[in-house]
């Protein structure tokens, strides 16, 4: 990842789409390139982060549908570089999203009468909850998969 970020110059480059590096961040914070990961992430939002907290992207098929899929990739790392002016953006507009009453997490995009909770959103949501040290949204989600389990079904 390093020597890509290096020798292909890609923090001066202007891609289609450079949400789709929406994982590198996270990575490289886990082996303590923090800088790094700060400069991607300072990237990523410079060319796709609107006003509102969300990013534009030419996402397509899962990364389309379960939107806040790659978002809270980037929210749990900029949580870890100690960004919390941008955690506090993305959360605010992901929340507009989640539905207190059950704890999961809408795909996205969902208009009200349709909305579909996403299990795997929701449990990134959770993880971006015990990061944030949100005990409330974190309990939230918890007892979100307790609802699931307890429904007793054959699917996993």
């Amino acid at each position: 990842m390093l020597k890509h970020l290096k020798e292909e110059d890609i923090l001066n480059q202007n891609p289609s789409d450079p949400v789709r590096y929406y994982k590198w961040p996270l990575a490289l914070v886990q082996h303590g390139k923090n800088e790094e990961a700060g400069e991607i992430i300072e990237w990523i939002n410079r060319q796709c982060l609107t006003g509102a907290g969300d990013y534009q992207s030419s996402r397509t098929g899962f990364h389309d549908t379960f939107h806040h899929y790659a978002n809270l990739w980037i929210t749990v790392a900029a949580n870890r570089l100690g960004n919390i002016q941008l955690v506090e953006k993305l959360l605010g507009f992901i929340l507009q999203y989640y539905n207190k009453r059950t704890g999961g997490l809408a795909t996205f995009p969902a208009d009200r009468e349709n909305i579909t909770e996403d299990p795997v959103s929701t449990a990134f949501l959770g993880w971006a909850a015990c990061e944030k040290k949100d005990r409330p949204l974190a309990d939230s989600v918890f007892h979100y998969f307790k609802r699931l389990l307890e429904k007793n079904t054959d699917q996993y």
